[in-house]
């Protein structure tokens, strides 16, 4: 009886010393981006973890597949969306979200996309980080469609939202965006009045990296130019 005892309690110490070593792999490997990889590698039981520590693996293997192979499994964004929702993990089931949304747009399922996109907006219109992604999915799928109205009028969405929080780099982003868009399609004029309200809102928020101001200011004259309007890029230039 006492040999059984011992030999029980020997293979709880080794059970619970190996749960130990593979949650100190899986914490490494998501703090790790460099190695997450190798981490990865050296986890044994991922069947021992609990459900959060489950999703965290499923995700981080599937980053793992994406960053090899381009493309990942649709099951470990689900067992992860699963994990997530059931652990109470809004921020990372929030991830997964915009990750599956990603995936469809590699694989094409671009009718998927959008219904997967638009079920989540009509659920979750609070929660501004997830619906201002979202919107800028389905903007590159009209992007891939050669839709550039629809493409415009999503990243209006993106934009609305960028301006109620008032995230600098979401609204810069999204007014970009557009730019590049109107000038792609010909409406150069429109990308011109627009490039002049990115250079204010750069000037307002005082963005010291990149030199965006000089780089925003140098693509509106280009603008300027292509429409014949020299006068205009020289009078532009000049205001600045």
């Amino acid at each position: 009886m006492k040999v059984k005892k011992s030999f029980l309690f020997i293979v709880l110490c080794f059970t619970t010393f190996s749960c130990t070593k593979d949650r100190e792999f899986l914490q490494k490997a998501e703090s790790s981006p460099d190695s997450v990889s190798f981490y990865l590698r050296q986890i044994n039981h991922p069947d021992r973890f609990n459900i959060h520590e489950r999703g965290i693996y499923n995700y981080l293997l599937y980053g793992e597949i994406v960053t090899n192979k381009g493309i990942g499994p649709d099951s470990l964004l689900e067992i992860s969306d699963v994990c997530f929702t059931e652990s109470g993990d809004t921020s990372r089931w929030r991830s997964v979200q915009v990750s599956k949304a990603i995936n469809m747009l590699q694989q094409q399922q671009y009718d998927k996309l959008l219904l997967f996109a638009d079920s989540l907006l009509a659920l979750n219109r609070t929660d501004d980080s997830l619906c201002y992604n979202l919107y800028k999915n389905k903007a590159s799928v009209f992007d891939r469609l050669d839709k550039p109205d629809e493409q415009l009028s999503c990243y209006d969405k993106s934009l609305e939202i960028a301006l109620r929080v008032k995230d600098s780099n979401w609204i810069e982003e999204c007014i970009q965006l557009k730019i590049n868009i109107l000038a792609m399609v010909g409406r150069s004029l429109d990308a011109i009045e627009l490039s002049k309200q990115l250079d204010k809102i750069i000037l307002n928020y005082q963005r010291g990296y990149l030199n965006p101001m000089d780089e925003n200011r140098l693509f509106c004259e280009s603008l300027y130019l292509e429409v014949g309007d020299t006068i205009g890029a020289i009078q532009f230039m000049d205001s600045i």
